[in-house]
């Protein structure tokens, strides 16, 4: 992991102790813990995704098997992960650091990719912050000049 993702992780896990010890756990969210930690909710929010699908093996592989298929499930779950990705890039490009050719189904894609990647190659500690951050560096927008 690099060094400033070091101390982004750093910060998000002392973020979210201090507001779970002060609120409980149920009461803090996952923007507060982005803000006391001053990282952005994107960074957060797709680190917990690429952690998630990265423990939910078996729900990964029964989402993917239902791409072609015709569920009422599976197309009310990715509305909803399409939305919340939509908004959150919308939000992110609005603050002018995400590309403007970027859209929530392309970040959703991006770490299912790093989920499927280092679920194949366990034996690699720390891929998956590695890949996630050269996504992040990817999805910025490139300076002028």
């Amino acid at each position: 992991m690099r060094a400033d993702a070091q101390r982004n992780y750093a910060k998000l896990l002392s973020a979210a102790s201090e507001a779970f010890l002060e609120s409980g756990g149920d009461d803090v969210s996952l923007e507060e813990i982005a803000r006391r930690a001053g990282v952005g909710i994107g960074t957060l929010w797709l680190h917990t995704l690429v952690a998630f699908s990265s423990t939910k093996r078996t729900l990964t592989a029964a989402m993917v098997a239902t791409l072609d298929k015709d569920s009422e499930l599976m197309s009310t779950c990715s509305k909803l992960i399409r939305d919340a990705g939509d908004s959150l890039i919308a939000r992110c490009q609005q603050a002018g650091v995400v590309r403007a050719d970027v859209n929530g189904t392309d970040v959703v894609r991006l770490v299912h990719g790093i989920s499927m990647v280092t679920e194949r190659t366990p034996n690699e500690p720390g891929q998956a912050d590695r890949m996630l951050t050269l996504v992040l560096d990817g999805l910025r927008p490139q300076a002028a000049g």
